[in-house]
């Protein structure tokens, strides 16, 4: 996996993307744009071609409500797998973990997700993805 960006550590907080990974909620991966990250992008690459149902992503920055409020979520993203076939989605403003699945199954050896927009944050502009996890088929 890579991000175009990171926001820098906070203390001992950190943004990378292995924050995605971690099966914690109360981390994330923020970018680190102006504004709100627009065009920035997480990318995971399978290492060899699977079989992609979908994925499971925890919208925003979910350590508290407060937190996740006070940050951007990622509203709308473009997915692009490594054929270069693209999907526009749009994700529910809410703090729970949500399914995006494709009508049907994808061969691909990465996936793509690009920020188009997003949910402002009550404070912050940063936006923050707490997980993502591919849904295998294969």
């Amino acid at each position: 996996y890579c991000a175009t960006s990171v926001l820098a550590p906070q203390g001992k907080n950190r943004y990378d993307p292995a924050m995605l990974f971690d099966g914690k909620g109360a981390t994330a991966w923020v970018e680190n744009h102006p504004d709100a990250g627009l065009g920035e992008s997480i990318m995971l690459d399978f290492g060899q071609e699977r079989l992609v149902a979908g994925f499971d992503i925890l919208n925003g920055y979910s350590k508290d409500e407060k937190t996740w409020a006070n940050n951007s979520r990622v509203r709308g993203a473009t997915l692009t797998l490594s054929s270069g076939q693209s999907f526009a989605i749009e994700l529910p403003d809410v703090r729970d973990q949500n399914r995006f699945a494709f009508s049907r199954p994808v061969k691909t050896g990465s996936l793509t997700i690009r920020i188009d927009s997003v949910y402002r944050g009550a404070k912050f502009a940063d936006t923050a993805i707490s997980e993502l996890a591919p849904v295998f088929a294969d």
